[in-house]
């Protein structure tokens, strides 16, 4: 129905940029990023300062890791409001790639705190061409970033939210999409695998003797995340509870509940005989505390989640972790099509449900495949 709306729209007027622009963001809703590109560019072509097509282009030559071409127009989204942060400080240069052995950077962060951490991999490798690098941050991600690269150096951290550096103490600025033009200019400059989130590991420790003094040994554990709080797209990423209950027939481990910021209520769908197998920490605040929550995810031996923070977390410290994802716009960029493992984080299995359909199959198929595993 939809794509008749904007087909009938652009029959009545061919050259309406807008209705081009819809008809490109419907392709990608069907994963057809490729057809999509050409759309977009004939929106261009009808309006050249169409930032909404040329920002929604930028994210479908990302997802086809077209890295050098997508990284031009991702600087688009701020001017559709797109972005939670990219603000610019006055009487500050903006950095224009010239050499910075000399210079001390600032990088303002981007996104929500699932992009930063994301975005967190190539800060190092950045921090190593400057002279200082100042990364504007999450408040809320400060004490994992300080605790993961205390060994930089040169490398800081300051809340994006009250950056309190002088201008007079800063030569340059440039946003984390700047890094990523220059660190990650296509898919082979990505590095050999690693992590770079670190646990607090006196607290990581202590955690595993108190699971392994309430689980045993004998099952694996495996942790499950199943909600997106993102204000625009959650809802698509978020898989229902009742489509878990497949997985968590899964006797042979122990499943743990890594799902930050969740009411009680919510698990009310799952029938006791299943709850009472999903063990919560009462102990650990995940929800506001990253730190505690990545040395939670640092002791399981799986974690199984939607696209969320979890899945950033677990992926930026090297564990295990099976990602489930959504079709189309929903399955953010940085997922990329056609890449599994993750480019971002090779220890990340991406399983994606078909178009159209619900998170049943799917889910029945990682119960499955879960099962095979640790039956």
């Amino acid at each position: 129905e939809a794509i008749s709306h904007i087909h009938k729209a652009i029959q009545l007027n061919p050259d309406w940029p807008e209705a081009h622009t819809n008809w490109g963001n419907y392709l990608c809703d069907l994963d057809q990023q490729d057809e999509a590109l050409a759309v977009y560019d004939h929106a261009i072509n009808l309006n050249p300062p169409n930032e909404t097509a040329r920002a929604n282009k930028a994210f479908a030559l990302l997802a086809l890791g077209k890295m050098r071409e997508g990284w031009l127009d991702y600087h688009r989204r701020p001017l559709i409001g797109a972005t939670h942060a990219n603000r610019s400080i006055e009487k500050i240069p903006t950095w224009r790639d010239e050499n910075l052995s000399d210079k001390k950077v600032l990088v303002m962060g981007e996104q929500g705190i699932g992009d930063e951490i994301l975005f967190a991999s190539m800060i190092r490798e950045f921090a190593e061409l400057t002279e200082k690098c100042i990364l504007a941050c999450s408040p809320k991600l400060l004490p994992l970033l300080e605790h993961s690269f205390s060994d930089v150096p040169n490398l800081s951290f300051v809340p994006k939210d009250g950056i309190s550096s002088p201008a007079s103490e800063i030569d340059l600025q440039a946003t984390i999409i700047d890094i990523g033009q220059r660190c990650r200019p296509s898919l082979n400059k990505f590095p050999n695998p690693t992590s770079y989130l670190s646990s607090a590991k006196p607290q990581e420790d202590a955690l595993r003797v108190r699971y392994k003094d309430l689980f045993g040994d004998k099952k694996p554990l495996v942790g499950i995340s199943w909600a997106s709080s993102n204000p625009t797209i959650g809802a698509q990423k978020t898989i229902p509870l009742e489509d878990w209950l497949s997985v968590l027939e899964c006797s042979s481990v122990q499943f743990v509940n890594v799902q930050s910021d969740y009411k009680q209520t919510d698990l009310g769908i799952i029938p006791s005989r299943i709850l009472d197998e999903v063990y919560t920490d009462p102990d650990l605040d995940i929800t506001h505390d990253l730190l505690a929550a990545l040395n939670q995810l640092s002791v399981m031996d799986l974690v199984i989640t939607c696209s969320n923070t979890t899945a950033h977390l677990a992926g930026a410290s090297g564990r295990p972790t099976w990602v489930l994802l959504p079709t189309g716009r929903a399955r953010l960029w940085y997922w990329f099509k056609g890449q599994n493992p993750c480019p971002w984080y090779p220890n990340v299995k991406l399983i994606q449900k078909s178009a159209r359909s619900s998170w049943t199959p799917m889910m029945k198929k990682v119960a499955e495949e879960l099962s095979a595993i640790h039956g």
